[in-house]
């Protein structure tokens, strides 16, 4: 699973890539024109307005705004990204004049250790048996465990407080349609996706 981040001023249109967010469009980093209509450009039309949206919901509310989009690639089927924006305030009573965030590739494979730190929001993974295979740093503070006494530990008896009716519904739902789930425990997301395979040390 690859991780892309970008900072959009929202004055000027400019939008800085980083390198994996630029590998997720399928362009070179060189090259990208570091324009939000750049990035718009390779989202499917129909998802378009959703790179706004985000930008305005994060701006109102002062939190990370989470959406799904479509990527489209030259030659390739669109493919489904997990779009993240944070609204970044220069002092108090200005209004967001920046969001910075992630774009994370959902259908790549797995996440990295690396990759997966570089999110301030949490992020897990399950087995089909709810043990915990992978947690990054974020997740292991949130929870308030060191992240090695959490691998390998059913999620239930790891965390506790997760162990509620509304978040079993939720893993039932991401093991279903195999794709991951989110959810909202605190003001920060940790998000959890189940699959038949250890993502330890591997998005």
């Amino acid at each position: 699973m690859r991780i892309g981040t970008f900072d959009w001023d929202l004055g000027s249109g400019a939008l800085s890539a980083d390198e994996e967010l630029c590998a997720i469009l399928g362009v070179d980093p060189a090259g990208f024109p570091g324009t939000i209509e750049a990035l718009t450009a390779h989202v499917a039309p129909e998802d378009a307005y959703q790179l706004y949206a985000v930008a305005r919901e994060a701006g109102q509310t002062g939190r990370a705004v989470v959406r799904r989009i479509r990527i489209r690639r030259d030659g390739d089927p669109p493919s489904l990204v997990e779009l993240t924006g944070r609204p970044v305030r220069s002092s108090p009573g200005i209004g967001t004049r920046r969001v910075t965030g992630s774009v994370i590739d959902l259908g790549s494979g797995v996440v990295s250790g690396e990759a997966g730190d570089r999110l301030p929001d949490g992020l897990f993974s399950l087995d089909l048996s709810c043990r915990i295979t992978y947690v990054n740093r974020s997740a292991a503070e949130l929870i308030g465990t060191p992240r090695d006494l959490l691998v390998g530990r059913v999620l239930w008896e790891a965390v506790p407080w997760l162990d509620r009716a509304g978040y079993w519904d939720q893993y039932r739902a991401a093991l279903l349609a195999r794709t991951p789930s989110s959810s909202g425990p605190t003001a920060r997301r940790t998000t959890g996706s189940p699959s038949p395979s250890s993502r330890a040390g591997t998005g």
